[in-house]
């Protein structure tokens, strides 16, 4: 199965958005010209709260409990970033999916 959130069906599509973490801190006012990206990226942030809320009701029916260890969302954009720069031409949930499916999320770190 393939999961494509609105904006970003490919790392190199989520990569053009990475400007916009700057507004996750809600300190900074919106740009006008940014306005488009910035909703663009919002929907990505609420598509990947939804995925990571499946894995949770999964998780929680297999016993496994908190897919991300406690890692908020803001937390956890910067390394799907991270990732998408490695793997540009991967599919987007596959960013989320190695993020759900890595050591470091099972581990608690």
């Amino acid at each position: 199965m393939i999961f494509l959130p609105p904006g970003a069906a490919y790392c190199r599509d989520f990569l053009r958005l990475e400007p916009m973490k700057k507004y996750d801190t809600g300190t900074s006012p919106i740009r006008e010209r940014e306005a488009e990206d910035y909703f663009t990226y919002r929907g990505i942030e609420e598509w990947v709260r939804g995925f990571v809320t499946a894995a949770n009701i999964v998780g929680a029916k297999n016993g496994s409990g908190d897919a991300t260890k406690g890692k908020d969302l803001y937390e956890l954009m910067p390394q799907l970033f991270e990732y998408c720069r490695s793997h540009r031409d991967d599919i987007f949930s596959n960013a989320v999916l190695q993020f759900l499916t890595a050591p470091h999320a099972s581990a608690g770190k």
